[in-house]
């Protein structure tokens, strides 16, 4: 074999080899960033599925906050947390990445846990009374019940307009 002939199979074997190389490195990128894009697209859909029924949730108990009127005797009405008990339980609020986000919702729900206590006080203070509670003590317990029912339901409104924006923005 002769020199020339060398030097030809060698840059051959050269270019091959750089042609396969640029080519299995721009082929990795490719389905990197598809991986990436599908990851996102997922996270997405998880988290627009999540916010949707925590909103359902909020719904739900804003409606039964509105049924409770200041007329607080007429009825009982259940309040749900355990969609938001759950998520956040379950680590499943790690798909929503706004943390302003998540403070308003965690705000509101922490409002109606609020709400939920002092409301299951006052019930059971009012129809079932087992304490020694007196009249004035009633009265101090229903204003923080119906201070901290306003607490929640505002609360509750402004989570339900940020789910929305960011729920129809993606």
């Amino acid at each position: 074999m002769d020199f020339s002939q060398f030097w030809s199979d060698f840059l051959s074997t050269v270019l091959g080899v750089a042609l396969a190389l640029v080519g299995a490195i721009k082929l990795e990128k490719y389905a990197q960033s598809r991986q990436e894009k599908l990851r996102f697209a997922e996270k997405e859909k998880r988290s627009k599925l999540i916010l949707n029924l925590i909103k359902n949730e909020l719904d739900y108990n804003l409606t039964a906050l509105v049924k409770i009127d200041d007329n607080i005797f007429s009825t009982y009405n259940y309040l749900r947390i355990e969609s938001w008990k759950s998520f956040s339980d379950g680590g499943e609020i790690k798909w929503i990445d706004d943390p302003e986000l998540l403070n308003i919702i965690s705000t509101a729900y922490s409002n109606l846990i609020q709400f939920i206590l002092l409301y299951e006080k006052f019930f059971n203070m009012k129809f079932f009374p087992t304490s020694n509670i007196d009249n004035e003590q009633g009265r101090i317990l229903a204003n923080y019940t119906f201070k901290s029912k306003q607490d929640a339901l505002d609360a509750i409104k402004i989570a339900k307009t940020k789910i929305e924006k960011r729920t129809s923005s993606n």
